[in-house]
């Protein structure tokens, strides 16, 4: 039986087929939850990546401000929603 970050992870590589690479773009954190949130200005769609970096996670402090493109691989963002 799969675990849910591996469905998740599937789920993201059947979007990545069907609507081509994603943009995404982090634009804030989630204190609670220890993720980065991300946003596709391609598809609209929302992402998470779980267990950042600490470089990672010291990049995002000024996201909310200052939205900066995600370099760390679509394979690691988890989406949670998509707009189509």
């Amino acid at each position: 039986m799969k675990n849910e970050d591996s469905k998740a992870t599937e789920a993201a590589s059947g979007l990545n087929d069907k609507l081509g690479p994603f943009d995404w773009w982090v634009f804030s954190t989630a204190l609670c939850d220890g993720v980065l949130m991300l946003t596709c200005k391609k598809t609209g769609a929302y992402g998470i990546v779980r267990d950042p970096t600490e470089e990672e996670w010291n990049a995002a402090f000024h996201a909310p401000s200052n939205p900066y493109k995600w370099r760390g691989g679509d394979e690691r963002v988890e989406v949670q929603a998509i707009n189509l």
